[in-house]
């Protein structure tokens, strides 16, 4: 058994949208207007925010969700101070994760590093890695370049073991190349 298909009924949202959309006077005006729909689930905070980050103006937000100037702002500005606090409690924690991660680049680097000096190859770019994640660590800490002379003192200093290991570079390369 065929079973029919009102064709009206099934089509009608599609007609009711189509009336919608030939309403609007121009395709910015449709656009705000698809996006308050989508967004009706949100509350007025959520709206303002939504649309304060996309780009809207504030007087432009005022006028989608008809509410006054001062009303947007006001509600802009507890945001901004709500989110400025979220971010202030998360900045030290993503700071923690950058630094350990910056640790095990260093460790690994310098681990494939001595592997493969001991398998004789000539390659620093494993160093290189080292060295700049170790730079990394030192802007996340706000903390200024050393300067690059080699300290014998600190055997457990990373920095002073690769700068040992690349000033030993130089000397052999300005012996096999004098100026």
């Amino acid at each position: 058994m065929v079973k029919k298909i009102n064709v009206e009924r099934k089509f009608a949202p599609l007609k009711k949208i189509k009336k919608e959309v030939s309403s609007y006077s121009n395709i910015d005006e449709l656009l705000d207007n698809i996006y308050l729909h989508d967004s009706v689930k949100l509350g007025k905070e959520e709206k303002i925010w939504e649309l304060s980050v996309n780009g809207y103006t504030q007087r432009s937000i005022a006028e989608m969700l008809k509410i006054s100037l001062n009303q947007v702002g006001s509600i802009l500005n507890k945001l901004y101070a709500e989110h400025s606090q979220k971010l202030a409690e998360q900045i030290p924690h993503f700071f923690t994760q950058q630094i350990a991660l910056y640790e095990k680049i260093i460790e690994y680097s310098l681990k494939a590093w001595r592997t493969q000096k001991k398998l004789g190859v000539k390659d620093s770019s494993y160093l290189t890695t080292a060295m700049t994640a170790m730079e990394n660590m030192r802007k996340i800490r706000g903390v200024p370049s050393p300067s690059y002379e080699h300290n014998s003192d600190n055997k457990s200093d990373g920095l002073s073991e690769i700068m040992a290991i690349l000033d030993g570079a130089r000397e052999r390369k300005d012996r096999k190349n004098p100026a």
